[in-house]
């Protein structure tokens, strides 16, 4: 029943509302590509760097300069 009283595009209201809509579209249009492209490279770089090359800690001794 909601598509009856709120539809989606509702009739055009003057001359200018399909270069508006085709703006609105272009504008999310980009939008999802960038989100998306976004998306993807942090899914590729949480992949690729997902592994530690140390898993256990080096110890370090011998550092006093760097302890001060």
């Amino acid at each position: 029943m909601l598509p009856q009283y709120f539809p989606l595009f509702p009739e055009s209201a003057s001359t200018m509302s399909t270069r508006v809509d085709a703006l609105y579209f272009f504008i999310l249009g980009i939008t999802i590509f960038f989100t998306m492209l976004v998306a993807l490279l942090i899914l590729v770089f949480a992949t690729k760097y997902r592994k530690e090359k140390h898993p256990v800690p080096v110890q370090i001794h011998g550092s006093i300069p760097l302890e001060i």
